[in-house]
């Protein structure tokens, strides 16, 4: 079975049933895949009562009924009205120009050639309302209100994201329903408009092209049921058109050497996602990513000295539908494993009961899983929605290079000791990206597809929205290696403090005596500290240029103090 899918929803009239009956063939694929663990929602104009006289047997087939076009909402729990009913003065205006109707808990229900009548009344009373074709059917409904919109109040009632959901329909009011769906489905009897704006049209009608549908993705059959309608835009191709890949039942790889620009790309794409409403678990062993916590339903969870709790990350994507960055900078090696892998554990079995989250983004994946150990049997198993990145793609070896559908390879960078990133990326794909790469600047990357059609393109990258400052929160609060921290000596080598991360440096340039500091300007051995430690190389540039023109002036005291000063201005300016 499609392991993304966790709910279907489907239009009655038209639809599942045909002249009012449901179709034995579509009843018995709903009850299947249900009993898969599938939910199955109804979503129909009919009003609810008259629904149930021409299927009394509907609450045993469906988790919840959307009724009288998305106006009504039925549960276990009870019914519920999603707007105030049209105002009922409108009537008495129809009865006295004998406009057939009927009412519902909130719309009023007629046939199409009354446009006219119920238009003019309308006008007539001021009111705002709607009116919303169905074939020879016509509803009034109040503004705002749709088939769409009830689906996506049931669907938040029932645990489960629209980005998970296929939804069926026929007519002219499933527009919306379609919409409102990772996958919208038109069955072959749908009218021309349904069917040019679908992402798939059956070749069946009616309940036959429902229970051939749901058959398929109950036998695994529909594996491969997935839109052009919801893609990421990651940059632009030489051409001008836009570089874009799948937003969903994908996965991608993210490679280029240190220093390349790599969190800086996933950042964009988490954004991107994000922005879709897809809901993405982010795991930050660095402090990169924080910004995005900015984002609405974003949530950045992680403290100095304690593993985030995985379950607080499970009930908030659960729940909410929301977005978790899982900063680990403030912890130890050891931990960020043990906490990586415990939490890809339950975020996979998670996935098979809500299909939550969507993505899960891993930043230094080489040595944050452990790979290929943790997700090789995730992967082997095909799922999907995993972005790993890493300047180390030989961790994902000949057995998962298949899981991997595209890789986006970036130049430049720093060579670092052992393999290197892009001719591992050659040997893994098969595809010489090398030269090119060569060639290419700042702001741009190779995107590499592993599937069918194995080709690599040149692509200039679409920026930011959110600010992004390498390595921010581990520099500012974490606590860098022993090696790596700065040691404030006097010239006779003694040490007056030692900071251990951004904040102390900072802390510390102020409580230091004016020979020490003076000591260290002179020496550049500021700048060089933010340059090796923190690999900065545009901070340390600043702050090389404020100790130059500290050691050409040398006017004491009152330098020392427009010293410290300048260089804590531009470190707090750089890490916001």
């Amino acid at each position: 079975m499609n392991q993304y899918l966790r709910a279907i929803a489907i239009d009655f009239d038209g639809t599942l049933a045909d002249g009012g009956t449901p179709a034995e063939a579509a009843l018995v694929a709903i009850e299947e895949i249900r009993d898969q663990g599938l939910r199955a929602v109804l979503v129909t104009g009919r009003i609810l009562d008259e629904l149930r006289g021409v299927f009394p047997s509907v609450d045993r087939y469906f988790d919840a009924i959307v009724a009288e076009n998305g106006a009504v909402i039925s549960l276990g729990d009870g019914t519920s009205m999603m707007s105030t009913p049209v105002e009922f003065e409108l009537d008495d205006a129809l009865f006295r120009r004998a406009v057939p109707f009927r009412r519902g808990q909130v719309l009023l229900a007629t046939h199409t050639g009354y446009e006219n009548e119920i238009q003019e009344e309308i006008h007539r009373l001021g009111l705002e309302c709607q009116l919303v074709y169905n074939r020879d059917e016509l509803m009034i409904l109040p503004p705002g209100v749709s088939k769409g919109s009830g689906l996506l109040r049931a669907l938040g009632s029932l645990g489960i994201s629209y980005h998970n959901t296929i939804a069926i329909g026929d007519a002219e009011n499933d527009h919306s329903l379609l919409g409102a769906c990772e996958i919208g489905v038109a069955v072959a009897n749908s009218v021309d408009g349904l069917k040019r704006h679908a992402d798939l049209v059956l070749d069946k009608p009616d309940g036959e092209g429902v229970a051939a549908l749901l058959a398929s993705i109950s036998h695994g059959d529909g594996t491969n049921l997935r839109t052009d309608r919801w893609q990421i835009e990651i940059g632009t191709y030489a051409d001008g058109r836009p570089a874009t890949i799948a937003a969903s039942q994908v996965n991608l790889l993210i490679t280029g050497r240190s220093k390349s620009g790599k969190s800086f790309v996933a950042g964009a794409i988490a954004e991107r996602l994000m922005e879709l409403g897809y809901s993405v678990c982010l795991i930050d062993p660095e402090g990169d990513y924080t910004s995005l916590g900015k984002l609405h339903g974003v949530e950045c969870l992680g403290s100095a000295g304690q593993p985030p709790d995985v379950e607080q990350i499970r009930r908030f994507l659960v729940h909410r539908f929301g977005s978790v960055i899982v900063d680990l900078s403030l912890i130890s090696t050891d931990d960020q494993s043990a906490c990586t892998q415990a939490l890809l554990r339950e975020l996979a079995k998670d996935r098979k009961s809500t299909g939550l989250p969507h993505w899960i983004i891993v930043d230094e994946a080489h040595h944050a899983l452990g790979l290929p150990g943790e997700l090789t049997a995730i992967l082997q198993e095909g799922q999907k929605g995993y972005c790993l990145v890493t300047y180390q793609p030989q961790v994902l070896e000949r057995q998962l290079c298949g899981a991997m559908d595209y890789v986006l390879a970036l130049p430049g960078g720093r060579r670092l000791a052992g393999p290197d990133p892009i001719s591992e990326l050659e040997r893994i794909s098969g595809i010489s990206v090398e030269a090119s790469l060569t060639d290419a600047g700042t702001g741009y990357a190779f995107l590499v597809g592993l599937g069918n059609q194995r080709d690599a393109r040149l692509l200039e990258l679409a920026p930011r929205r959110t600010a992004h400052v390498r390595h921010w929160h581990k520099y500012v609060q974490g606590k860098l290696q022993p090696w790596l921290r700065f040691v404030f000596r006097r010239p006779d080598g003694s040490s007056e403090g030692t900071a251990a991360n951004i904040q102390e440096f900072c802390d510390l340039l102020y409580e230091v005596s004016a020979e020490v500091v003076a000591f260290h300007a002179a020496r550049f051995d500021l700048s060089r500290w933010i340059r090796q430690a923190l690999q900065e190389e545009q901070l340390a540039g600043t702050v090389r240029a404020i100790e130059q023109q500290f050691s050409a002036s040398r006017n004491a005291s009152d330098d020392i103090a427009a010293l410290r000063k300048s260089i804590v201005k531009e470190i707090m300016k750089h890490y916001g």
